[in-house]
């Protein structure tokens, strides 16, 4: 019995790898891509910061954000990843004087990230030109499955679509919240994460009461098959 899933999404890189399974785009222009976007990043992109912040909704760090910094734009929400659990992206100096007032202000922890630059902030745009040349050489094709897109939490309308929404992925934000609420309320039952670790698969489980299953080696591959097999049979069986 072949497997098919509703929905793929990817978070932030991981929106490349979605693309592959999807059948945008085969591995090897996928790959070429995110080189291309690290290159451009960072020998032309913004400089800076992100951290994470744990225990704050993006509407209340947001808050705090207008009050440590006025000036609009230096410092940004960069990932809703759920319910108490975002990421902001900006400049070194305004990352650590937002990170300071949110720290002293209710947040339970305040991580800062290693980077390489900071993504999904709106001083990454520069780079969307150059990103979207490079992309006029690939040929895009139309998804098998419908991916759930980083910057709006809803399925990307066709395939034109998909270099637009990737070079805005560079400076907007990752709704990861919303696409994940978007999967559950069309039925999706059951998550399965393909990485090192369940690190998605741990934003998810605060998100939204739903099967989790995890991917990390050929081992587990054999595993997940069965256990998606189980759970289909046992819904055909009510």
């Amino acid at each position: 019995e072949q497997l098919r899933p509703a929905f793929v999404a990817g978070h932030s890189l991981g929106e490349f790898s979605a693309l592959v399974v999807a059948g945008v785009l085969p591995f090897s222009d996928a790959l070429r891509l995110v080189a291309i976007r690290g290159h451009l990043a960072a020998t032309r992109g913004a400089q800076g910061a992100m951290a994470a912040i744990v225990g704050m909704s993006a509407s209340d760090v947001e808050a705090a954000i207008r009050r440590a910094l006025p000036e609009e734009g230096r410092v940004v929400v960069a990932n809703d990843n759920g319910p108490g659990q975002v990421t902001i992206a900006g400049d070194e100096e305004g990352i650590r004087r937002v990170t300071e007032a949110l720290a002293a202000g209710g947040a339970r922890k305040v991580v800062p990230l290693r980077i390489s630059a900071p993504f999904h902030f709106p001083a990454m745009g520069r780079i969307g030109d150059d990103l979207r040349s490079f992309m006029q050489t690939l040929r895009f094709r139309e998804p098998v499955v419908p991916i759930v897109a980083n910057i709006s939490g809803l399925p990307h309308p066709n395939v034109s679509a998909i270099p637009d929404a990737l070079v805005r992925h560079l400076s907007q934000r990752v709704e990861w919240l919303k696409s994940v609420r978007f999967m559950v309320e069309r039925g999706a039952s059951t998550f399965v994460e393909f990485g090192g670790g369940p690190v998605v698969n741990g934003l998810v489980k605060r998100i939204a009461d739903v099967g989790l299953v995890n991917v990390t080696d050929n081992a587990s591959v054999a595993k997940a098959i069965a256990s998606l097999r189980a759970k289909a049979a046992a819904v055909r069986a009510r």
